[in-house]
């Protein structure tokens, strides 16, 4: 599991971001929900287990593009990783889900 940063305001986003370190419940309320509860969670979950997803991904994303240029391949990573991974001056979760 990578180690988590504050990378993200919670307030940035329309619904709690994942929390990835064990915190007492009413602390973690504060940051956000535990990531398997998370609603992006369920998002990038979705995608795994998706079959096209997972076809267009074998293919470096021919035939999903756009969306692939969003998400990525979701195969070769955990969800942690997957969210906090550095796409430019954001990380990932950021940029897909949070309000600019």
């Amino acid at each position: 599991m990578v180690q988590q940063k504050v990378l993200y305001k919670p307030k940035d986003f329309p619904f709690s971001p994942p929390v990835f370190a064990k915190l007492p419940p009413k602390i973690m309320l504060k940051f956000g929900v535990w990531f398997q509860e998370c609603i992006y969670f369920f998002w990038f979950e979705y995608l795994r287990r998706s079959k096209k997803y997972w076809l267009a991904c074998k293919k470096n994303g021919v035939g999903m593009e756009k969306l692939y240029a969003d998400f990525g391949d979701v195969f070769k990573v955990t969800f942690d990783e997957w969210f906090a991974t550095d796409i430019g001056k954001e990380v990932r979760g950021v940029h897909l889900f949070a309000y600019k």
